[in-house]
């Protein structure tokens, strides 16, 4: 168990430190185990923030496009401003064609809508930006979170299964008794489970295996 909890450790520091956990030579089974699963989610987090990337890109490169569509139209519709202008003025003094003025009218109408629509998306994929930009980092943050929350539970947890080998141990080691010489059992005191024995108290009649008996 406490090898489990140590391949665990040992694959979540590697990932918050930004490396990739690798078994050891004569890898055990957990630490077999805790490679592939490392491998399994380095893979999925450069896919996330791959998609994270490519939507970046793709919310920038609209930017970039409505930038220079903008500039196009913000142009366009100072110039037709001024034929707008020249028509208004001829058809005042009754030189010009009055359906000649609306439709120039009409062009510069039009022009005008796309232009704020254009702005209007150019709007738009800025907060796209600005939102994923938002949700890869929050995305980061999580999964080191988790992480770290996962590496202190099982800290806490290989902690706790130490002590209790300890305690094992020593329970073991108290429940061993060793003969002061190899010996062989003649005779073993009847006690019930549970039962304390008294200072000095037999508990096991022994023969030396390397004396000579006596008659």
């Amino acid at each position: 168990q406490i090898e489990g909890f140590d391949a665990q450790i040992a694959r979540i520091e590697a990932e918050l430190a930004g490396k990739l956990y690798r078994p050891p030579a004569n890898a055990t089974a957990d630490e077999t185990t805790q490679g592939q699963l490392a491998a399994q989610r380095a893979a999925f987090y450069a896919a996330r923030l791959n998609d994270f990337d490519a939507q970046l890109a793709h919310a920038a490169g609209m930017i970039t496009a409505d930038d220079g569509q903008i500039d196009v139209l913000t142009r366009r519709v100072a110039g037709l401003q001024e034929i707008d202008d020249m028509n208004a003025a001829l058809a005042s003094k009754g030189n010009g064609s009055r359906l000649t003025y609306l439709q120039a009218r009409d062009v510069s109408l039009d022009t005008e809508a796309t232009l704020s629509r254009t702005q209007g998306d150019r709007i738009q994929a800025q907060q796209t930006l600005a939102q994923t930009k938002a949700e890869r980092q929050t995305f980061i943050e999580d999964y080191r979170r988790t992480s770290i929350e996962s590496l202190v539970d099982l800290k806490d947890k290989r902690d706790g299964a130490a002590e209790e080998l300890k305690k094992a141990e020593l329970r073991q080691a108290m429940a061993i008794l060793v003969a002061p010489a190899d010996a062989a059992v003649l005779d073993v005191a009847q006690r019930s489970v549970g039962s304390v024995v008294q200072a000095a108290e037999p508990m096991f009649t022994l023969v030396p295996l390397n004396v000579p008996l006596e008659a």
